[in-house]
């Protein structure tokens, strides 16, 4: 599976209110680089209003992220720090300071990214991610993850 990731799919610092404003922004980037359509983004916000913060996945972090066949145009992911953190109504891991945001084809390659995601988390993503100063930094830490998940 080939997943389409480059410092484009990188915001930092971004500044939100609300989830919903989150998962619109970590959505525009992938819509920027045409891994989805508007709609895609639409359906990740209704995923949120529909099931709550179950896409908050661990320790501040999120993963907004919809069915594919609501606008998915190819398979990739965005990353997003927060200039302040967000609350998602999650008891345990709120407040969000990362998202990632991930657009998959079909569902086998749902699940990989997926897998790769705990990958990342397990690599200390959030750490790493709230440190970063440059897309690059971040870039340089999370291409190769995403190489040996090949």
């Amino acid at each position: 599976m080939s997943i389409i990731f480059n410092s484009s799919l990188i915001a930092l610092n971004v500044v939100c209110q609300t989830p919903e404003q989150v998962i619109e922004k970590s959505g525009q980037l992938l819509f920027d680089a045409k891994l989805c359509s508007a709609d895609y983004i639409t359906a990740m916000k209704q995923v949120y209003h529909e099931y709550g913060a179950y896409i908050v996945l661990d320790h501040g972090i999120a993963m907004p992220h919809a069915r594919p066949d609501r606008g998915v145009l190819a398979n990739g992911f965005s990353i997003m720090t927060l200039a302040q953190p967000v609350s998602f109504g999650h008891p345990e891991f709120d407040p969000v300071h990362v998202v990632i945001s991930i657009a998959s084809q079909q569902s086998s390659s749902h699940l990989t990214m997926i897998q790769l995601i705990a990958n990342l988390i397990e690599q200390g993503i959030v750490k790493v991610a709230m440190q970063a100063t440059t897309q690059k930094y971040l870039f340089d830490f999370i291409h190769p993850l995403i190489t040996e998940e090949k």
